[in-house]
């Protein structure tokens, strides 16, 4: 990731979310022609999918700035100033910095739900490569969308849970997907 290249490197960093409805996309979409123009379902997918900085849950989203889209011109014209100006040191040592990395690396592979995200993204990836070849491109991305609204399904599930039983969780994810499909969330031929 970039803000790793910037740590590694010594360098300060921020990361900057430009706030914009589904509405305005859409309307500055229309605007657009041939392949400037981004297709409806992706701003659709973006506006749902799309979670904006928690330095709560992402120690890395500390430096997060969140600013409305019409201010495009501000931030770029800060940004400039700021990469004239040349790459600011952090207040601390490097040394320092990559030790608080490794503990944080290693807090989060102890994670149960970390590992059971993983697991299941895992799951996607390997029934999405096996579907890939016997089905058309829209039933690839109906079965995409049914696997990962389950995968969230099952995550936002162990998150109520006071014990994570990962082998559970993964069933679930399976009947969550099927379920998906069989209702037609997700149809397949």
């Amino acid at each position: 990731a970039l803000f790793r290249l910037a740590r590694d490197a010594g360098w300060a960093y921020a990361t900057v979310q430009l706030e914009c409805s589904q509405e305005v996309a859409e309307a500055r979409n229309s605007t657009r022609e041939g392949r400037e123009r981004v297709p409806a379902e992706t701003i659709t997918q973006m506006a749902r999918d799309l979670e904006p900085p928690d330095p709560l849950r992402m120690g890395w989203e500390r430096f997060a700035v969140t600013v409305s889209s019409d201010q495009v011109a501000e931030v770029l014209s800060a940004a400039d100033k700021a990469r004239k100006a040349g790459p600011p040191v952090l207040p601390e040592h490097l040394e320092v910095l990559q030790e608080r990395a490794r503990e944080a690396r290693e807090r989060t592979l102890a994670s149960k739900k970390h590992a059971l995200d993983l697991a299941l993204r895992a799951c996607v990836g390997e029934v999405a490569s096996a579907c890939a070849e016997s089905l058309q491109k829209k039933d690839r991305a109906t079965l995409g969308k049914a696997l990962a609204a389950a995968r969230k399904d099952v995550l936002a599930v162990s998150e109520q849970a006071k014990a994570l039983d990962a082998p559970r969780c993964l069933e679930l994810f399976a009947a969550y997907a099927l379920g998906r499909v069989a209702l037609g969330e997700g149809s397949l031929p």
